[in-house]
């Protein structure tokens, strides 16, 4: 939120603490946010394998059906990767979600992230938005 021209700042701060899902929010006339936020997106991606950033307009000529598809999508992405991180994990013999015992763990529904306190310490599996 905020300065365009320190959205990749934001971008890789959030990569730094684990963050692998990133919306960019986008408003309209942004242009250093257009400019600065798309322009670096691949660079960020190639740097940063497994993060999964998507860009989302918020202007007269973009319709709600497609920023919405396009949110679906990312965390379509994001849920499969969990579940080839996951699988991999099992394979390996460790528990990524819960204790040794089989409890549940880390698993958060976009709900309960919504409601989560701005304050909390952020899940680094749940995707970070940004408007």
């Amino acid at each position: 939120m905020g300065e365009g021209w320190l959205l990749v700042a934001e971008m890789l701060e959030l990569i730094e603490q684990g963050v692998r899902n990133i919306v960019c929010a986008q408003p309209f006339g942004c242009l250093p946010n257009h400019i600065m936020g798309k322009g670096m997106m691949k660079l960020i991606k190639e740097k940063h394998p497994g993060v999964n950033i998507v860009a989302i307009d918020y202007d007269p000529g973009a319709t709600k059906i497609n920023q919405e598809n396009r949110i679906k999508l990312m965390l379509s992405n994001a849920a499969q990767a969990l579940r080839e991180e996951e699988q991999a994990a099992f394979a390996a013999g460790e528990n990524v979600r819960g204790a040794a015992d089989g409890s549940a763990g880390g698993s958060v529904s976009a709900a309960q992230s919504g409601a989560r306190a701005q304050n909390a310490p952020r899940d680094p599996t749940e995707p970070a938005l940004r408007v």
